[in-house]
């Protein structure tokens, strides 16, 4: 794991690595941990919203008749 820009002064020569954190680099990082943020949030509100029986209603009503007349326990 290269973390030797937290320790300047590693003299392991395992852990020399030539690269550098530069700003491109971190903005990267977090722009990337943000997307990730923001796609798992997503992915969790709306796998909820689009299962409510209001959506469905509104949105996909051939959907709610189907569902409402499945009387089945199973879930797969």
């Amino acid at each position: 794991m290269g973390t030797g820009w937290i320790d300047p002064n590693n003299s392991d020569p395992e852990k020399n690595y030539p690269g550098e954190i530069t700003f491109y680099v971190l903005v990267t990082c977090i722009v990337a941990a943000m997307g990730r943020l923001i796609f798992g949030y997503d992915i969790g509100i709306s796998g909820g919203v689009t299962s409510m029986a209001p959506f469905l209603q509104k949105f996909f009503p051939s959907v709610y008749h189907k569902e409402a007349l499945d009387k089945s326990t199973n879930q797969y």
